[in-house]
């Protein structure tokens, strides 16, 4: 006969027991159809050349990584923006660069380092990653694991946040993003990029990281720039780069959605990494080669690219092909090409000191084409001019016409789009640029006398 202890740790076990059925049968899964297609995206972007995190470990917390390189000769493993210290080697041309990186990272089977989800980083002597101060998360039982560090219970605004939501299966997808919320907590995802590591914690075995695809969903249906890329539309142009009209756009956009309307979960997925893609192919500090991460904005495209985005990519990749500057003799057309916003290059300096030498690193802005009035007549000529330039915002590559609009905005001193009374929160599509285009000149003709070379 059991005495009352053991009577009470048989049933404290028993309901726990009960507890842990009930909360796996209140377990929403993604449905097999949409998981299948979700797993073999991953597969395919792996085959690209997507760093692949089979057999990987994963770890939360700031990474430490020190190299030590020759700044004129060889180039950090890591941006810049991540090292607090530099060091002078004395009796060497070397430094030593000392970098702190946010998590989650990722430690590959072939023993490289896949910091902060984005950049390689194969040690060596001159390279070193430092762990003392990340965690790792075991990715066998994760969701059970998150769960219970971090419990979340939904709070009477939970109901009211779906209110708007349409979708095949609400419950589910309640379900889902309330369970996704201790996953993305465990895992300390970066908001704007849970996807990528949905990605790469599929592919390294963590099967529960799909519930999360419930969340990207939900965060993409609500998200007038996620959803932009795909719709009919167009976000505003602004020349100055003052962003007017944005705002406006954005509310427009809100109130005229009575309802959201929830993508497809691999849609979703595939979506919003076709944003990281994309994104990364617009940047100096990109941690793949231009070449690969075209490959990658390609392969989560929509069917038969209805939206013509295979256009943009490839419009981007020239772009970081231009020269950086233009030839001395360049035509106009060509300097717009080259003209890109204002960059920051580091610019290592080799100085003595009291006859101490000493190597320094400084930015440098670099601030491009300066416009003058002469240059007016022909910047109106240019406005149809579709070629990309290396001008790159959140859209992509400017074409040689819309950097000959934001030109003539220096000139004039506003937004010339003004001067036709269009509405800044207007998208700006093909169609619409066409109409904007013809208006200016017909504006030009008749204003052009009131804007003189000679009074340069």
């Amino acid at each position: 006969m059991l005495n009352h202890l053991a009577y009470r740790c048989v049933l404290a076990a028993l309901l726990a027991s009960l507890a842990a059925v009930v909360h796996a049968e209140d377990k929403v899964v993604v449905p097999a159809g949409e998981r299948e297609k979700i797993v073999a995206l991953v597969d395919e972007l792996v085959e690209l050349g997507l760093p692949d995190t089979a057999g990987g470990e994963y770890f939360v917390g700031r990474a430490l990584v020190q190299q030590q390189l020759d700044p004129e000769k060889e180039s950090p493993v890591l941006p810049m923006q991540y090292s607090r210290i530099q060091e002078t080697v004395p009796g060497s041309s070397d430094m030593i660069y000392r970098f702190i990186v946010p998590g989650p990272h990722m430690r590959l089977a072939d023993g490289r380092w896949l910091i902060s989800l984005g950049y390689l980083v194969t040690p060596s002597e001159q390279v070193q990653v430092f762990t003392r101060q990340v965690t790792k998360r075991e990715l066998n039982n994760v969701w059970e694991d998150a769960s219970k560090e971090f419990p979340f219970e939904p709070d009477a605004d939970f109901d009211e946040w779906f209110a708007k939501v349409r979708t095949d299966d609400l419950d589910a997808m309640k379900l889902g993003v309330q369970q996704g919320v201790p996953l993305w907590r465990y895992l300390e995802l970066p908001r704007n990029n849970t996807t990528l590591g949905v990605c790469f914690l599929l592919r390294a075995g963590a099967s529960d990281a799909d519930l999360l695809c419930y969340t990207i969903a939900d965060t993409r249906c609500r998200d007038y720039w996620r959803l932009q890329p795909w719709s009919e539309s167009g976000a505003p142009f602004d020349p100055t780069g003052r962003f007017e009209g944005f705002e406006q756009a954005e509310k427009n956009w809100d109130e005229n959605h009575e309802t959201f309307a929830v993508e497809p979960l691999s849609v979703a997925f595939r979506r919003d990494l076709h944003r990281y893609f994309y994104h990364m192919l617009s940047r100096s500090d990109r941690p793949y080669s231009p070449e690969l991460l075209a490959s990658l904005a390609k392969a989560t495209l929509d069917p038969d690219d209805p939206q013509q985005r295979e256009e943009k990519i490839d419009a981007l990749a020239a772009s970081l092909r231009l020269p950086s500057e233009p030839a001395k003799d360049d035509d106009l057309a060509s300097v717009l090409q080259s003209w890109g916003p204002s960059e920051q290059r580091m610019v290592v300096k080799n100085t003595t000191n009291d006859g101490n030498p000493s190597i320094s690193t400084e930015i440098e802005v670099v601030s491009g084409f300066h416009p003058t009035r002469k240059d007016l007549p022909k910047l109106f000529e240019l406005l149809d001019d579709n070629r990309p330039s290396r001008w790159v915002d959140f859209e992509g590559a400017r074409t040689v016409g819309e950097n000959a609009l934001r030109a003539i905005a220096i000139v004039l001193e506003q937004n010339p789009l003004s001067l036709i009374d269009r509405d800044p929160a207007e998208p700006w599509t093909k169609e619409s640029r066409q109409q904007a285009n013809q208006a200016l000149r017909e504006w030009w003709d008749e204003h052009s006398a009131e804007y003189p070379a000679e009074e340069e």
